[in-house]
């Protein structure tokens, strides 16, 4: 249930996007499809793409899980191999066209049946005939995720292992990471800093800036700061020159706002007027703002400035 308006409206079952004012499913989790009635049905059995045309079943193999092939009626079977990614089923025949991670299809078409790889951590290979000797050899197509393809020392293929936390690196230099485990950065080369640091692209550095908003912080940059400090060059916060001041502009060293500001008064803001005299009652200083300065305010009398 969610709140709309004062009503409580019922959240449609495995509906992914549902429109917050009418209370109807826009679009359902993948393995269901959207009815007339805009409800989510489940698609057929191992089918995890369909829609409302199809009554529920699979336009393609590709709809189908893994493992699992499209038949003439429109169903998902599962392939003969346990290791056949998709297999051809028109025909009654169960025939394996392509193999799980890891695995291929061996080098013999009535067979079609999927051997794994024999080159470590190999993701898929191929057959091939090795120049050198004329055999009919496993070559290496990709590697498992943090391991990449190297072919210096053999025409087989080996694979190598990346830098540490590097998912994905460079053929030539496997500290050098394009893409990196959960929580790390390629940035970074896939450092990891402590909890409360980020990398700047150097070094771990504090994720926080002092003195600024939290939630005005962006990549280690201050948007805005709190009372008495500004922004300065470097998108850090420093203090005010004046120690009167709550709000100025580093860049052209002046002040925008005092503390117990007066300005205002002289245009008879009544609200002004009740905090100065309430400042005045407990013995506080009241400034005004003057060209960028802070001064302070003694008399109601003052014209504007």
């Amino acid at each position: 249930m969610y709140l709309n308006d004062g009503t409580c409206v019922k959240e449609v079952d495995h509906c992914l996007t549902q429109n917050y004012y009418t209370g109807e499913c826009e679009h359902c989790y993948n393995g269901y499809y959207l009815n007339n009635e805009l409800q989510c049905i489940k698609c057929d059995d191992h089918c995890n793409d369909c829609d409302f045309e199809n009554d529920g079943k699979c336009k393609s193999s590709s709809d189908c899980d893994d493992g699992y092939s499209l038949n003439e009626s429109n169903e998902c079977v599962k392939c003969n191999d346990d290791n056949c990614k998709k297999c051809d089923l028109y025909g009654g025949d169960n025939v394996c066209i392509d193999c799980m991670s890891g695995y291929t299809l061996l080098d013999d078409y009535e067979s079609q049946t999927c051997v794994k790889c024999n080159i470590e951590h190999a993701k898929g290979c191929y057959y091939g005939y090795d120049p050198e000797t004329g055999d009919i050899v496993q070559i290496l197509n990709e590697c498992e995720e943090g391991w990449i393809y190297s072919f210096s020392n053999s025409f087989i293929g080996e694979c190598i292992k990346c830098g540490n936390h590097c998912t994905v690196c460079s053929p030539d230099n496997v500290n050098e990471c394009y893409s990196c485990e959960e929580g790390y950065t390629s940035e970074s080369n896939c450092v990891e800093c402590s909890y409360g640091y980020a990398f700047d692209g150097s070094e771990c550095v504090p994720d926080y800036v002092e003195n600024c908003y939290p939630n005005e912080i962006n990549n280690l940059q201050c948007d805005e700061c709190y009372p008495t400090y500004a922004v300065d060059e470097n998108g850090k916060c420093s203090s005010c020159n004046d120690e009167n001041c709550l709000h100025c502009d580093h860049t052209t060293e002046k002040c925008y706002d005092c503390k117990n500001n007066a300005d205002g008064l002289a245009y008879c803001n009544y609200n002004i007027f009740v905090n100065v005299l309430s400042w005045k009652a407990r013995g506080e200083k009241v400034y005004y703002t003057d060209n960028g300065e802070c001064k302070e305010y003694f008399s109601f009398s003052r014209s504007s400035t």
